[in-house]
């Protein structure tokens, strides 16, 4: 078949590698963008990359009180 020269094989590495660190990004930009929107501090998207505490912290952000929503104004009070 002829296609395995080593420059074949780091060419394929190079472009998985950077494929690779794009999802990365993207997957923090996501989730910064999440934490953001619900008032915490987006650094808070750097634990999701931490085994077993991304899910602890998922869980928190889903059951947490978010700064947000307590920071809203009660619709009632305008009327």
């Amino acid at each position: 078949m002829g296609s395995s020269s080593p420059e074949f094989g780091m060419g394929f590495f190079a472009g998985v590698a950077v494929v690779y660190l794009l999802v990365i990004i993207f997957a923090v930009v996501c989730w910064w963008r999440i934490w953001s929107k619900a008032g915490f501090s987006g650094v808070w998207a750097l634990l999701m990359f931490v085994p077993f505490v991304n899910i602890a912290s998922f869980i928190y952000l889903a059951f947490a009180e978010w700064p947000v929503s307590r920071d809203r104004v009660d619709p009632k009070t305008f009327e």
